[in-house]
């Protein structure tokens, strides 16, 4: 046993819990069982709601990031000519639409992934919200930069077209990678794919001036025809992500009265096998050896995971067509869960609060 350890072991021994005020204690659980009497499921937040949460609890580095770039991007537009400053959005477009990606995978990055997918709003939702929020957001800074811009030079549209046709081609392209690659390299990854396209945007203008014949791909109609195709695989990339999300669910769990014949399996492992369970109310305890298949089929309980075969119902309804009327009766702590650095422990009861559906004015009045 090392120094460390000795001297952590002697603490553990003589801590002494705090005691427990009975009658504080046994008031907590009246009150805790009579909302569980109600079964009251508070109304859905607001679509602006949901989005405000996640705006409020966006990295702040996101917001410098992009304060500077629309600080910087006035500055070039009133400091260089049409030319210059259209041909380095267009080829720094890719590295822009980049920036967004760490914001909307933080959940992955930080260990906060289960928790967030057994919430009222779970992993699909709130990356929705990210994804919008942050799409929103670059967009916006590349149309303000792009508008003051053309005010002393004239038509907007096709300066917005040349540059928004690979800001979007890249956001797809790296919608595809996130969802193919799910390593902690993925942030590696995306850096060298956002440095390749900039390279391919560069080449590609300088190749489109060595041969003037196919100027006519910088035309407004075909730009426009780009521009839809982009946003196209943009939408598709995006949504294809969120399904992947919600049929991943590879940090969670199902919850419910009753399992039947519920498989579980793991390439050729099989972790869950055949289990038939049914639950009334009361509390029970969950034993077994490492590897036994305690935390997948916990993890199954709280619509975490989905099971390979069977089905899992609460009151008779599946759990998974339930979905969030489910998710907004349950309360869990996974095993192992990660925090978000920036936020300080009432913030993030705070976020895990607005997840459950608490919206402010619920908080103060519980409190």
């Amino acid at each position: 046993m090392t120094r460390k350890e000795k001297k952590l072991y002697e603490q553990m021994r003589q801590y002494q819990p705090p005691e427990v005020e009975t009658e504080k204690y046994c008031e907590m659980q009246k009150k805790a069982q009579a909302e569980i009497a109600k079964g009251k499921i508070l109304p859905r937040l607001h679509l602006f709601e949901r989005i405000w949460i996640q705006a409020e609890y966006l990295s702040i580095w996101f917001w410098i990031t992009e304060g500077i770039l629309l600080v910087a991007g006035i500055v070039l537009t009133q400091t260089a000519d049409k030319e210059s400053y259209i041909t380095f959005g267009y080829v720094l477009s890719p590295l822009l639409a980049m920036i967004g990606f760490p914001a909307v995978l933080k959940s992955f990055s930080n260990g906060v992934g289960e928790l967030e997918q057994s919430c009222r709003y779970n992993l699909r939702e709130i990356f929705g919200m990210r994804i919008l929020l942050t799409g929103v957001t670059e967009a916006v800074v590349l149309v303000i930069v792009l508008g003051i811009g053309e005010l002393k030079e004239g038509s907007m549209m096709e300066s917005v077209l040349k540059v928004f046709v690979p800001f979007l081609f890249s956001t797809a392209v790296y919608f595809w990678i996130i969802r193919h690659v799910s390593t902690k390299a993925v942030y590696s990854i995306l850096a060298g794919a956002a440095v390749m396209l900039c390279i391919g945007c560069m080449q590609l203008k300088t190749f489109c001036e060595m041969h003037p014949e196919i100027l006519w791909i910088q035309k407004e109609n075909v730009l426009s025809l780009a521009f839809l195709g982009a946003l196209f695989l943009t939408v598709a990339g995006a949504r294809q992500y969120l399904q992947f999300i919600g049929k991943k669910k590879k940090d969670g769990m199902n919850y419910g009265a009753s399992i039947r014949q519920s498989d579980k399996q793991y390439g050729t492992k099989l972790a869950v096998d055949r289990m038939n369970l049914s639950m009334k109310a009361g509390v029970y305890g969950l034993l077994g050896a490492n590897g036994a298949g305690k935390t997948t089929l916990m993890r199954l309980l709280c619509d975490i995971l989905n099971p390979t075969s069977g089905e899992i119902r609460y009151d008779g309804q599946n759990i998974h067509v339930m979905g969030e009327e489910y998710r907004s009766l349950l309360g869990y702590l996974p095993q192992n869960f990660g925090y978000y650095p920036e936020f300080t422990a009432e913030k993030f009861m705070l976020y895990m609060a607005a997840l459950k559906g608490l919206n402010r004015s619920f908080d103060k009045k519980q409190n």
